[in-house]
């Protein structure tokens, strides 16, 4: 009963068996109807209704053509579903890795800061600026400013590295001649 009301709703008529078929009838319109199979379970069948006349022009009868289609129905809908969860799933991606782009770019920001106290304070030992220093302490000194130098450009990697996902990277294209670079 809840397909011919579900029928009826969509003519605009009353939920009456005949009116719907003469709703189809009138605008020639293929139909998907659910139907109760004699061994259980609904079945979905694409229906179509014509009208049988006689040689005058009277009508005589209705004709039905249809197909089972719930194969594919089903298969539409696993299908539908499969690519909701698809979408979901690549806005989430996009979100983390969002959040991950942010953050590499916040801590890389941040550890500038100390890097460049660092060397600079590395800078001002190592000149004496702060006084004299033995062997040991001007070797420290040098490590000190040497690890912090290739810090600095791990943080510089990891900008850069930024950039590039989020496709902000600016590029500067110039010509090079590899055979002098070469031998330089």
């Amino acid at each position: 009963h809840d397909e011919m009301k579900r029928q009826a709703a969509h003519f605009g008529v009353e939920p009456d068996h005949l009116t719907i078929v003469l709703a189809m009838v009138k605008l020639g319109e293929r139909r998907e109807w659910e139907f109760l199979h004699k061994y259980g379970g609904v079945r979905t069948a694409s229906l179509t209704l014509s009208e049988v006349t006689d040689s005058d022009g009277q009508v005589i009868g209705y004709i039905g053509a249809g197909e089972d289609i719930t194969d594919r129905v089903r298969a539409e809908e696993a299908l539908k579903t499969a690519l909701t969860r698809e979408h979901a799933s690549v806005l989430r991606l996009e979100e983390v890795d969002n959040v991950k782009q942010e953050l590499v770019s916040n801590v890389s920001h941040e550890l500038r800061t100390p890097i460049t106290s660092i060397s600079g304070y590395a800078e001002l030992l190592a000149d004496g600026s702060l006084g004299d220093l033995n062997e040991e302490q001007v070797d420290a000194v040098h490590r000190i400013a040497r690890n912090t130098g290739r810090l600095g450009l791990l943080v510089e990697d990891l900008l850069t590295l930024s950039k590039a996902e989020s496709g902000l990277l600016e590029l500067e294209h110039d010509r090079v001649d590899l055979r002098v670079e070469a031998s330089e």
